[in-house]
């Protein structure tokens, strides 16, 4: 069975109707429908809240719907591609000020010439300007803060139905923190589906 029919039966057998369910879950009646509707997806946090709300089975809610689980599966790898590329190119900057520093030193110590040392002192300064730099681009394009809701899937799936990919793309970056590539291959991978 399908996540959207399961929140239906979920709610049906407890009398439910979609506003009913908004409420308790904070969100509007439309993203129930589009729930139901197998437009878009609740987030983790409210699935299992649905799960432990009416008592049924997060592993069954999941494992029974495979496009709803790939697609969770392919926003998480996403943020761990994107912290890992972060990390990486941090402590290759911060080898690259050490190697500036080191040389710097032993310029003074051989030449106690005050122009190579102010040349390599430079040269360190220069690299650790790119590490900031780096590190202020990757926090604001690269680093995902979080997995793409269920909303915001929806509307960019919206958004993209009405020919709007450009917007499509700037919601899910604002959305999840994803830089301009990662954000338009999501988007992509939405206008496929």
């Amino acid at each position: 069975m399908k996540l959207g029919q399961t929140i239906v039966e979920i709610r049906k057998e407890h009398g439910l109707t979609q506003e009913d369910m908004a409420k308790e879950f904070n969100v509007t009646r439309q993203t129930v429908s589009n729930w139901e509707n197998e437009k878009s997806y609740p987030d983790l946090f409210t699935l299992v809240k649905i799960s432990d709300t009416y008592h049924y089975s997060l592993d069954r809610m999941l494992k029974e719907d495979i496009d709803m689980t790939e697609a969770m599966n392919r926003s998480i790898q996403l943020g761990n591609e994107a912290k890992e590329n972060s990390r990486r190119n941090f402590y290759i900057g911060l080898i690259g000020c050490a190697a500036c520093l080191s040389m710097a030193v032993i310029s003074f110590i051989e030449s106690q010439g005050t122009l190579a040392v102010v040349i390599w002192i430079a040269a360190m300064l220069i690299n650790l300007l790119s590490v900031i730099s780096s590190m202020k681009i990757r926090k604001q394009s690269g680093q995902p803060v979080k997995p793409l809701s269920a909303e915001d899937a929806a509307m960019a799936k919206q958004l993209i139905d009405k020919g709007m990919k450009t917007e499509a793309i700037k919601l899910v970056r604002k959305g999840t923190g994803l830089g301009l590539v990662e954000a338009k291959t999501l988007v992509d991978e939405l206008q496929n589906q």
